[in-house]
């Protein structure tokens, strides 16, 4: 129940965040609540949708109001869907993340002098001096910086600074694509997003402009690309697309979707996520046993990591980056447990040890080989 809250916490959070920045001047991330549809076109994963959703309506039935479930003949009727099952809708929210961020890197360098954003500096280690009060020395290919703490957020590229997490955060290259629909196709980008679970498992997602050309934004197609051979764990080239992913993506609107036809892709990119074997992010202090520097008097614990989110940043990252700001500032424990999960996500040495890499094998490789089972 805790976990399923904080979940749900990001929407107020992003919210009054994104009210901000607008409000201070720095930029439009168009944050929009809308109701999420999920069509499912599978019987029995869709039988298995309606029994989660009941047994979470159980815990907190004060939230009964707020879903529903269409059959499939309400599918095409009322959303447009044919050929779905079933629709389970929900409360949820969008937003144009980029402009977001952008807007409060903006909002940092005109508010704080101190601040520095220095963009196309890859830090290629980390190393530890004598000073006390600035132990660590994180080394850029344009010079070294002295610091206090060094907090990792790099995701799936994690264990490039932190080999110790090989096996614990894998990269895992994602499709994305920008489509135009056709002038039929409804414009409902200010009120409804959609994720689309297919038969034999995987799903994609997917959102719309809330303006008049209403681009539609749809990711995905992994089980469609796993299905011919392509395998996109443990690939960090984000510069080449995934075709049969990007091919299945173009065919959702035509095949899915009343007044489909017509859709032309716009734009495809590639990005890189950080998937754990256990679906959890990894989110509190870098034991000394995982860091990749050697301890000197008073820098032991001072390494931080904020990474592994799974594909599902935006019901993760901002209030565990909140949680992070507060560990390493010393704020008190309990005040932090009020609104963080803190020991699910902490990289406890029993948490770590019982990460099995071939499930994430068997969710992203056809048919996997046998491997050793490495140990932390």
């Amino acid at each position: 129940m805790r976990l399923v809250k904080f979940r749900r916490s990001h929407v107020d959070a992003t919210r009054r965040l994104a009210r901000e920045v607008y409000d201070e001047g720095f930029g439009d991330a168009q944050f929009r609540d809308v109701q999420s549809l999920t069509a499912v076109y599978d019987k029995g994963i869709f039988e298995e949708f309606q029994d989660g959703l009941e047994a979470l309506l159980e815990d907190f039935p004060e939230w009964r109001e707020e879903y529903s479930i269409f059959n499939a003949g309400d599918a095409h009727k009322r959303h447009g869907l044919p050929g779905a099952c079933g629709i389970v809708a929900s409360p949820a929210a969008t937003l144009w993340p980029y402009r977001l961020i952008t807007g409060l890197l903006d909002r940092l360098l005109s508010k704080h002098p101190s601040f520095s954003l220095e963009a196309l500096t890859p830090v290629e280690s980390v190393s530890t001096t004598d000073d006390e009060s600035r132990p660590y020395l994180v080394h850029t290919s344009r010079g070294a910086i002295r610091t206090q703490h060094v907090v990792h957020c790099t995701n799936g590229h994690a264990s490039k600074l932190l080999p110790a997490l090989r096996s614990k955060i894998i990269p895992v290259r994602g499709q994305m694509s920008a489509l135009t629909p056709s002038t039929n196709f409804p414009r409902l980008g200010h009120s409804t997003s959609w994720s689309l679970c297919w038969a034999g498992g995987g799903f994609d997602y997917m959102t719309q402009a809330g303006d008049a050309e209403g681009v539609v934004f749809l990711g995905g197609g992994a089980q469609q690309a796993k299905e011919v051979g392509v395998v996109e764990l443990g690939v960090t080239d984000d510069s080449a697309l995934n075709k049969p992913g990007l091919a299945h993506l173009c065919s959702v609107l035509p095949k899915h979707f009343d007044a489909g036809e017509g859709t032309t892709l716009k734009q495809a990119w590639t990005g890189v996520m950080g998937f754990t074997p256990d679906a959890f992010p990894l989110v509190g202090r870098v034991p000394q046993a995982l860091s990749s520097t050697m301890p000197f008097s008073g820098t032991a614990g001072n390494e931080w990591i904020a990474a592994g989110f799974s594909g599902y940043g935006m019901v993760h990252c901002w209030q565990s980056g909140r949680a992070l700001a507060d560990m390493v500032s010393g704020q008190p424990q309990e005040t932090i447990d009020e609104y963080f999960p803190t020991e699910q996500f902490a990289l406890s040495h029993e948490r770590l040890g019982g990460m099995d890499l071939e499930v994430l094998r068997s969710f992203f490789v056809q048919n996997p080989p046998e491997m050793r089972r490495s140990h932390l």
